[in-house]
Formats: C-alpha cells, sequence, structure tokens
C-alpha cells in the first residue's frame, strides 16, 4: 500500500486510505478516495468519485491546469451542489 500513497501524496485531488472508502466522502467533490486493502496474497483497490463532479468536466478543467503549470485543483477546491 505505501507505493499508493507515495503515488498520490502530492495530488490534492486524491486520497488513499488502507480502508475501503465511503461514498459521502467525495460527495460533491472532485476528489476521488481510493481504498487499498493488502493481505499475504492479494490486493483489492476500491476507489469512490461523485461523477457528476469527477466527470469530464473536471477531467478537463484538471487537465488544463496540469498544462498551464497551475495547481491541480484550481477551480475545483469546491464544486456547487447541483438541485
Amino acid at each position: 500500500a505505501d507505493r499508493w500513497f507515495s503515488r498520490y501524496a502530492n495530488n490534492p485531488l486524491i486520497r488513499v486510505s488502507s480502508q475501503p472508502p465511503e461514498l459521502l466522502d467525495v460527495l460533491g467533490s472532485a476528489r476521488a478516495h481510493i481504498g487499498v486493502v493488502e493481505s499475504a496474497h492479494s490486493t483489492a483497490v476500491f476507489c469512490a468519485i461523485d461523477n457528476l463532479c469527477r466527470g469530464a468536466g473536471s477531467q478537463a478543467v484538471s487537465n488544463l491546469n496540469l498544462a498551464m503549470g497551475w495547481p491541480v485543483d484550481l477551480g475545483l477546491q469546491s464544486i456547487p451542489a447541483v438541485p
């Protein structure tokens, strides 16, 4: 699990845990929560996203931020709730 933690340590939009993620933790956000559960012979990886907020639109903003050298989460820290 350590490689998962170190790989995403600097990404403010991704949180890695050793527990399966909860949907309520990502609801209304552009964040992805990844849970990595390891045993002696297997690894299970879970991911929770709010696809209304972490869909193609948020991915496009995130990619633009990376291309421009801006913080990856610029404009994505808070997303208004969809009525």
